[in-house]
């Protein structure tokens, strides 16, 4: 088997043996002009190690860099992605451009290495068209969380045990104070124990008939659907 990510003039690829690999690098070379880079080291921001059997994932060098765009190198680590409980009752609007650039990058981070922030990232991309100063304050409370996890990792080791695909998911219950809307939260995993390989949390979609707030079991089967 061989598995080609491709991103505009960059190929990564991977086969289930070396013979197998280096058949279709001498496939490809004979009909475009390419150069091997060798193991994969870093790549769209991600920086990758490798080693017998096993490779981790991480965006520290991403991380390093957002926190000096944004002002954030000297703040102060912060050991949770958000406060317990968010409030957002503040009528002081804070500049759109500055706030949706720093949503933009937790969104990648979220998106590649960090399942970590799906919830808290979920819930300042609700607010893009007017944030206000409370979601800018929490936006600042993930940077200074990721500088205190800045070396946290995905880690996939090699196992001699057959992949198995294990999902978690769970909802809320009408936790929107603007729409009464619910929230959504699934991940999955291919060897039980091992890192996840697929996440996301997002509100439910809104629905058309208002009595259906009254039953949770709505926002249940709402839920799976969305998995």
């Amino acid at each position: 088997m061989i598995i080609v990510i491709i991103w505009v003039d960059d190929l990564i690829m991977a086969a289930s043996d070396t013979h197998l690999l280096n058949q279709f690098k001498e496939v490809m070379q004979k009909k475009f002009r390419m150069k091997d880079l060798g193991k994969i080291s870093y790549f769209l921001g991600i920086h990758f190690e490798q080693k017998e059997g096993e490779i981790k994932m991480s965006q520290d060098k991403y991380i390093s860099k957002m926190l000096e765009r944004f002002g954030m190198v000297n703040c102060k680590p912060r050991s949770t992605p958000c406060e317990q409980k968010l409030e957002y009752n503040s009528s002081e609007a804070v500049d759109p451009k500055n706030y949706r650039e720093i949503v933009g990058s937790l969104i990648y981070a979220m998106t590649c290495t960090r399942p970590d922030l799906s919830w808290v990232v979920s819930r300042l991309s609700q607010h893009l068209s007017e944030p206000k100063a409370e979601n800018m304050n929490t936006a600042k409370h993930v940077l200074r969380y990721l500088k205190g996890t800045i070396d946290h990792k995905l880690c996939f080791k090699k196992s001699s045990q057959p992949l198995r695909l294990l999902a978690y998911s769970d909802s809320d219950w009408a936790s929107s104070v603007e729409d009464r809307r619910s929230t959504t939260g699934y991940c999955f995993s291919l060897t039980g124990d091992g890192p996840l390989v697929s996440w996301k949390s997002k509100k439910q979609p809104q629905l058309h008939y208002p009595l259906v707030r009254l039953n949770t079991w709505h926002w249940q089967l709402q839920h799976k659907n969305s998995c």
